[in-house]
């Protein structure tokens, strides 16, 4: 099983790099909150079309 943050070098960069790395790490997390969102929201209007369709 691969190590991913060993793989990608997190401790080197928390070493030498901790602001970019903590940057990284903040955009990861908004994009990703922002693709989440994103999907629950078409979630939710495909199940209030189907549900005004049915009647």
């Amino acid at each position: 099983m691969p190590n991913v943050p060993a793989e990608m070098g997190i401790a080197a960069e928390w070493q030498h790099n901790r602001t970019g790395l903590i940057t990284k790490l903040a955009v990861l997390a908004a994009v990703s909150t922002a693709a989440t969102l994103v999907v629950s929201k078409r979630k939710k209007r495909r199940s209030r079309r189907r549900a005004t369709n049915r009647r």
